[in-house]
């Protein structure tokens, strides 16, 4: 049981991770610029689209406002697909 939750903790980390590099290249938005914007590094950005690092709350909030998302839409798969 304590792997298979291991394993949905990281997907679910992946798909977030995953959502906000799709916005960020919806609204054709480089790493450099959405760096800036959020007031970030480009490495820690880089690192979050890799999944290598995690934000902070702060930093998520941050991102989520620059791409001009709720962060509701970065973290459910339901809200991508229409599912209730």
């Amino acid at each position: 049981m304590f792997v298979r939750e291991m394993y949905e903790d990281a997907q679910f980390l992946l798909n977030m991770v995953k959502r906000i590099s799709k916005r960020r290249k919806e609204l054709h938005l480089t790493q450099e610029q959405l760096a800036e914007k959020a007031e970030i590094t480009v490495v820690y950005l880089s690192e979050l689209e890799r999944g290598v690092k995690l934000p902070s709350l702060t930093v998520f909030v941050s991102i989520a406002e620059t791409l001009h998302v709720s962060t509701d839409s970065l973290l459910r798969d339901d809200l991508e697909t229409g599912k209730e």
